[in-house]
């Protein structure tokens, strides 16, 4: 891991800095695309954490799942989607739980999946910079530095912010 000094710690707080408007930026979206398909999913995170089980049986009722987001099989209720978001979202799911969030009520998993759909996109924003400092910027032990560096640095953190903002992560900033 490269140590970061001087003027490289300017561009990694920038970096930083624009994550953090990023994660905002999402995190405020008026649009929210919870209630449709992953309506359940982190229910299904819940209900690993509380029973070690992802049937929902238990909270067919309680949670006012759309039914199209289920399915029976062999007398027990589970959820019709992959699990990889159940499972990428139980830590999520478990500090969520004590915070006193509910997954069982739509309005807690909705506000979860924003905080989980900001944070993501913040996390792709930063890896997208690192891979464009990797791309634009000369190997430390070269020794070349000054204007071209700076551009250089720009560049990625332009680049990194276009790549991110303008695909399909940000289109919607929906969850």
């Amino acid at each position: 891991m490269e140590r970061v000094g001087g003027e490289g710690r300017v561009w990694a707080l920038a970096a930083l800095l624009l994550a953090g408007l990023v994660f905002a930026w999402v995190l405020r979206s008026p649009i929210n695309q919870a209630g449709s398909d992953p309506r359940g999913s982190l229910l299904v995170s819940q209900a690993l954490l509380e029973t070690g089980s992802i049937r929902l049986d238990a909270y067919r009722g309680p949670a006012d799942l759309p039914s199209r987001n289920l399915i029976a099989h062999d007398g027990r209720v589970d959820y019709f989607f992959p699990w990889g978001v159940p499972l990428v979202g139980l830590p999520a799911v478990w500090l969520a739980n004590r915070l006193g969030l509910d997954m069982i009520r739509a309005a807690d998993e909705a506000r979860l999946h924003k905080w989980l759909a900001a944070l993501s996109v913040a996390l792709a924003l930063l890896l997208t910079h690192r891979l464009a400092r990797a791309l634009l910027l000369p190997d430390a032990s070269q020794g070349s530095g000054g204007a071209g560096v700076r551009r250089r640095e720009l560049a990625a953190l332009a680049a990194s912010a276009g790549m991110v903002l303008g695909s399909g992560l940000t289109s919607t900033l929906g969850t």
